[in-house]
C-alpha cells in the first residue's frame, strides 16, 4: 500500500514539473519498477539502468531496497534519491551517486532516546539514570540502524538499558518477546517497526498485560495512519519520532511552494479519498522527487 501511495507521489510531481516547462524544456518520462525485496530491487534496477537507460531512480520505501539499488546506481553512475530507507549504511558507504532527503535512522533512534531522558523521564519523576529502558526491533538494516542510535544515545546519557531484542518481520507470535520484557519490567519500550509487526505487538503487549508506562515508537510501523485506525485508543498517549508531514500551509513562506504542496495534496487525495491525509512516505517521496527535477 505505502508502496503504490509513494508512486502515485512520484508521478503527480512529475506531471507538475513537465506541465510547468519539463527540466530545461525537455518532459521528464517516468518508468515504472515494483521490487517487493533487495533481490528484486537490483534486478529492477539493473532492468531500468540497462534496458531503459534512465538517468536518475527515484525510490524505495525500504532501507534493504535502497541498499540493492545503490549498488547498481554506484557502478553505472545513475543517481539514486533516495526518500524512504533511513538504514545509515545508505551514507555511510562512501556512495558517490546517492542523495538522500530524510533522517539516518541512527539520528531518529537517537532522536527518541534523547527524548524520553530529557522530556518523558521528569513528567514521570523519575531520574533518568534509574529509567529502565527496553528495545525492540525488526531486525532489518533499517531497525538496526535506529536501535543502535537509541541505544548508544541512552548510554551516552547514562540511562538503564535493561533489554534489547530484535525480529524477523516475518513473525506470527510475539510471546516469547513480550514475556522476555515484561520480566524486565521497563518504564519506556523504544519500538522500531513496520505497520503489521507493530500492530501485532501492541496486541501481544495487551495480551500479557506487559504495556510498559510509555511507548516510543520510532518510525515507519507507529507513525502509519493505519496503525491508530487499526488498534484505536490503545495508542493514545504513544509517542512516535519521524520525517514532519502534513504541516499547516501557512509554514511555506515561499509562495511558490505552498501552491505546489497544496496541489499536490489535491492531487493525491483525489486518488486515494478514504486518506484524510497524505502518508508521511508519500509526502517525502513527493519532496524528494520534485526538488530534484526542479531545483537540482
Amino acid at each position: 500500500l505505502l508502496g503504490s501511495q509513494c508512486m502515485a507521489a512520484v508521478k503527480i510531481a512529475v506531471d507538475i514539473v513537465n506541465e510547468n516547462g519539463g527540466v530545461q524544456g525537455r518532459q521528464v518520462e517516468l518508468v515504472k519498477a515494483d521490487a517487493p525485496d533487495p533481490t528484486a530491487a537490483t534486478t529492477e534496477a539493473g532492468r531500468l539502468v540497462d534496458q531503459q537507460g534512465v538517468q536518475v531512480i527515484f525510490g524505495s520505501l525500504a532501507s534493504g531496497n535502497a541498499l540493492a539499488i545503490a549498488g547498481v546506481t554506484e557502478k553505472s553512475g545513475v543517481s539514486l534519491v533516495e526518500s524512504g530507507g533511513i538504514a545509515d549504511a545508505l551514507t555511510d558507504s562512501g556512495f558517490q551517486h546517492v542523495f538522500r532527503i530524510l533522517d539516518k535512522g541512527g539520528l531518529r533512534g537517537a532522536a527518541g532516546a534523547s527524548y524520553v531522558g530529557e522530556f518523558i523521564a521528569p513528567k514521570l519523576g523519575i531520574d533518568p539514570k534509574d529509567l529502565k529502558i527496553a528495545i525492540i526491533h525488526e531486525e532489518s538494516s533499517y531497525g538496526t540502524s535506529v536501535a543502535d542510535g537509541a541505544e548508544a544515545k541512552i548510554k551516552e546519557m547514562g540511562m538503564n538499558l535493561v533489554a534489547r531484542e530484535s525480529y524477523n518481520t516475518s513473525i506470527t507470535d510475539m510471546s516469547s518477546l513480550v514475556l522476555k520484557l515484561k520480566e524486565k519490567k521497563p518504564d519506556v519500550l523504544l519500538s522500531v517497526n513496520y505497520i503489521n509487526d507493530a500492530i501485532l505487538l501492541v496486541d501481544t503487549l495487551k495480551q500479557y498485560d506487559a504495556m510498559p508506562k510509555v511507548f516510543m515508537g520510532c518510525g515507519a510501523g507507529t507513525t502509519d495512519p493505519n496503525f491508530a485506525s487499526t488498534i484505536g485508543s490503545d495508542s493514545d498517549g504513544f509517542f512516535c519520532t519521524d520525517m514532519p508531514t502534513n504541516l499547516p500551509l501557512d509554514v511555506f513562506t515561499d509562495e511558490g511552494m505552498r501552491k505546489t504542496v497544496s496541489d499536490f495534496r489535491d492531487r493525491f487525495k483525489k486518488e486515494f479519498p478514504d486518506m484524510k491525509n497524505v502518508s508521511i512516505a508519500a509526502e517525502a517521496a513527493f519532496a524528494g522527487c520534485y526538488t530534484f527535477l526542479h531545483d537540482i
